[in-house]
Formats: C-alpha cells, sequence, structure tokens
C-alpha cells in the first residue's frame, strides 16, 4: 500500500517545546494533532478516544479549516506583504501572525480542560494540510478513511431529507438527482486529499481505517498513541463512552447515545446500487480503494453472496459478529424466514404458462435475496427458470444470474405482510434489482411486475416497445 496503514512511526529525533510552552518529553508529540477525515468516517468516535487520554484534548469540531481560508489574507495584510496568489511559502512574519490568532484559542482550552496536547478533528483539515504544517512544523496527522459506499449509506441516512452539512452542499448541487453519486465525489476529493498528505508526511502521519478501529479497537487505539507517543490507556474503548466530554461545538449526536464499539455499521453500503456511481468517477476510486484494501466499486458490488466486510480479504481479520460458539447460530430474521416460505409456495407456478408470460423478464437464472443490515451472510433463493424450480443455496458474486432482487428482512416482512406495497419498496430503493450490465428502464419495470406476480403482490407490468428500450445512463 502507498500509505502506511497503523504503521506511522515518529520522526525518532528529540521533538522541541511546542509553541503552546509544553514541557519537552523525549519520544513525545509536542505540536498539535490534526485528524484528516470526512464526514460519517467516524471521527467523532475518534474524537472521543483521543479525548478520553489524560494528555490528549480533543473538543467538538472548531471549524479551524474554515479560519485557515481567511488567516493568510489576513495577516499578509497586517504585515504589509503582497497579495496571496497561494499558501505554498507564506512568509514567517504571516506564519506567526496565523500561529499567534491560533494558539491564543488553543491554549486557552488546554488550560481550561488540564490537559497537554491539543487534537483537533473538525472536517475539511487534508485540504489545508501544507499550511497546517507551515504553521506547526511538528503537527502530527491522523489519517482516517471509511469505505466509500458506507460513508454514502450513513450520509443518506444522515440527511434523509436532502444533503447538507459536513460539506456535502456543493456536491449535492453538482449532482441534485443522484445522491450516491454526490458522496461518492465527496468521498474521493477527501480521500485523496487525506492519501497526498500521508504520501507529502510519512514520518508523521499514520492511516487508520473505520472498519479496523472498530473490530479491534484496542490495539488499534495503542498503535495510534504509541504514534504520538503518549501513555498506552488499556480500555480505553469502553471508557471513552462512558466519561464526560466537551458537547459545546457540532458532533455527530449519535455518539451520546452509543454504548459500546461495534461493526453494526461495517458494510451497509452492500445496499447501495454500484452503477449510481459514474464510471468517469469509479476508475479513480477504485485506483485510491485498492490502495487503501479496499473491495472496489465495480459490478460485483451488491451481488447476491457478497462479503459484507468492504475490505479486501487478507488486509484485516473479518470481525465476528455473532459468538455462535457452542450454541445454536443465530436465528433468520422473520422477514427472511416468510420470504423463503413464501418462494418455495410459488414454486409451483413456475409452469411453462408463467414462463412464457415473463420470458421478456428472464430466460435462466434469478437470485432472490435477503440482506441483513446488521452483517450477517446473505440468505439466497435461486429461481431457475428453464427448469421451473426454486432451491436456496449460498450464492456468490460470480454466479450467473441474469440479474438478482434484493432487500433486507424487515423489508421483506414489511411488504409481504401488506404494511409496505412492493411497488413503493422498489420506488424507494429498499427493495432493488442488481444487475451486472446495461439495463433498460421498462425491462426493470418488467422483472419488478414478474417478482409481485410470483410473491402474489399487486403490481402491474408495463408492456415493452422496441422505441421505449432506451438504456439506463447513471446521472
Amino acid at each position: 500500500m502507498a500509505v502506511n496503514h497503523l504503521d506511522g512511526v515518529l520522526n525518532g529525533k528529540a521533538l522541541r517545546n511546542g509553541e503552546l510552552g509544553h514541557g519537552e518529553r523525549a519520544g513525545a508529540v509536542s505540536g498539535p494533532v490534526f485528524v484528516l477525515t470526512m464526514g460519517r468516517s467516524g471521527s467523532t468516535l475518534l474524537r472521543v478516544i483521543l479525548d478520553t487520554h489524560p494528555e490528549l484534548a480533543c473538543p467538538p469540531e472548531t471549524m479551524m479549516p474554515a479560519l485557515l481560508t481567511h488567516l493568510p489574507t489576513l495577516w499578509s495584510i497586517a504585515h504589509g506583504s503582497p497579495s496571496l496568489k497561494s499558501a505554498e511559502a507564506l512568509p514567517e512574519a504571516t506564519l506567526a501572525g496565523i500561529r499567534q490568532t491560533l494558539d491564543a484559542a488553543i491554549t486557552t482550552y488546554l488550560r481550561r480542560v488540564g490537559k497537554r496536547v491539543f487534537c483537533d478533528k473538525s472536517l475539511g483539515t487534508a485540504q489545508h494540510a501544507e499550511l497546517v504544517r507551515q504553521v506547526y512544523p511538528d503537527a502530527k496527522f491522523i489519517c482516517l478513511f471509511r469505505h466509500p459506499m458506507d460513508v454514502i449509506k450513513s450520509a443518506i441516512e444522515a440527511c434523509p431529507f436532502g444533503l447538507s452539512g459536513h460539506g456535502f452542499e456543493p456536491y449535492a448541487a453538482a449532482s441534485p438527482t443522484n445522491m450516491v453519486a454526490a458522496i461518492a465525489n465527496y468521498w474521493l476529493d477527501h480521500a485523496t486529499a487525506i492519501q497526498a498528505a500521508a504520501r507529502k508526511y510519512p514520518s508523521d502521519s499514520i492511516c487508520v481505517r473505520y472498519e479496523d478501529l472498530v473490530e479491534a479497537p484496542e490495539p488499534v487505539i495503542s498503535r495510534l498513541f504509541e504514534f504520538l507517543g503518549v501513555s498506552a490507556q488499556p480500555g480505553i474503548s469502553t471508557r471513552c463512552l462512558t466519561e464526560p466530554h466537551d458537547t459545546l461545538g457540532h458532533a455527530d449526536y449519535k455518539i451520546w447515545g452509543t454504548s459500546e464499539i461495534t461493526t453494526a455499521s461495517v458494510g451497509r453500503g452492500r445496499s447501495l446500487p454500484w452503477d449510481s456511481v459514474h464510471p468517469k468517477l469509479r476508475t479513480p476510486m477504485n485506483a485510491l480503494l485498492a490502495e487503501l484494501g479496499y473491495l472496489p466499486v465495480d459490478e460485483g458490488w451488491g451481488a447476491p453472496g457478497m462479503p459484507w466486510d468492504p475490505r479486501e480479504p487478507g488486509s484485516a481479520q473479518p470481525a465476528q459478529r455473532h459468538d455462535t460458539a457452542g450454541g445454536e447460530p443465530p436465528r433468520q430474521d422473520a422477514g427472511t424466514d416468510l420470504l423463503g416460505s413464501r418462494l418455495r409456495a410459488a414454486a409451483g407456478k413456475l409452469d411453462s404458462e408463467f414462463r412464457q408470460r415473463w420470458q421478456a423478464a428472464c430466460t435462466g437464472l434469478v437470485a432472490v435475496v435477503s440482506r441483513p443490515d446488521s452483517g450477517e451472510e446473505d440468505t439466497c433463493w435461486v429461481l431457475d427458470f428453464p427448469h421451473g424450480t426454486v432451491e436456496q443455496r449460498p450464492a456468490g458474486p460470480a454466479d450467473p444470474h441474469e440479474w438478482s432482487v434484493v432487500g433486507s428482512p424487515q423489508v421483506w416482512e414489511s411488504v409481504l405482510t401488506g404494511a409496505v406495497p412492493l411497488g413503493v419498496a422498489f420506488s424507494d430503493g429498499q427493495i432493488r434489482i442488481h444487475t451486472r450490465k446495461t439495463y433498460y428502464r421498462l425491462e426493470r419495470k418488467l422483472r419488478q411486475a414478474m417478482i409481485a406476480d410470483l410473491l402474489g403482490m399487486p403490481i402491474q407490468p408495463q408492456p415493452v416497445t422496441s422505441q421505449q428500450r432506451q438504456p439506463v445512463t447513471p446521472p
């Protein structure tokens, strides 16, 4: 990998006293620590972990990136310097002025909380990493990444009425009809900036994946503290969620209702359509994902049997979602059981008349999938049209299905009990058609109607003419 994933090291030299007047200690961080990250990536969790350490103070977001945008101009004018065209090499007087402004706030905060090292986790700092290093040459960077599809899923859940906050607005404006593409573009811009900082300052940066942090918090946190040169704190992954923290600034409100660090949010982006991310965006995204040890976003994304863990196999030990040693495996959700019963009862409908009626929708294999949000494996039924059979069996991304239909157990239960109309579940994306090839809008409607017919649900098929068969082009 191009970045030093969890292997950041101190530069080994005795660090000078920081600008903030802290006592020098060989091997310990002296300048401030900056978390380089983006929204919906676990930065608030990392913030409370850092803030729980007796030497580290990590407040809510300080909006320092916005301040850094304007301070060079302010202090250049104050010192009578020429107009700035870039921040690559600011005069020392300007840097001293910026440092003076930031130190005034930072030292005040450190004195109030009685700690030694200031940590900032404001979103968007990566875009100002070079300026940060000019102002604080001994600053350290913690580079926090998360798989983009999980970031997108979290963003949509956090902003159900429109993408706002976290810096989403310009990306939503550029892609108003496609929230997946908007946040994918946001992720690529920010992840690229974070990666660039890690490459430019390798000895003063450490890279952490959210998935690794929540899977094995104690070892990951131990490496972070070793990198920063502060004391080890066994058990801090539990204490961080029970000890008090500042709530005066902006933060993810969900952290205050969190009682333990779990992997429950890992892999939830499997339900998102891969083809909503335009190929021009997927190409650089997948290149960066490969460097970070993540699975690519391609035609295999969301396919039946796709692993819930978005990390490349072997890049980390998979987390165990359920402890089943010496006991029964976890029972399937009621929706999964109900879907299985309905499909087995419908097997007799796959006769020649049914196949003739829906031959435009399928001539081979179709997978019907119940996919839990909490990370258990998919449960898959295969409809074999040529042989007229329905069979439950394991499925993998490479299985030769023409297409598949995927929903969570909770959604299947709502649909099959009549609480939510099947057409609404399709329209809302709660149940979706997955295909590896370019599909046609009315072909999708036809496939939805075939599934409705099979399950005995009310939804009307629509005729398809050759003039109407226009390929879907992702926004």
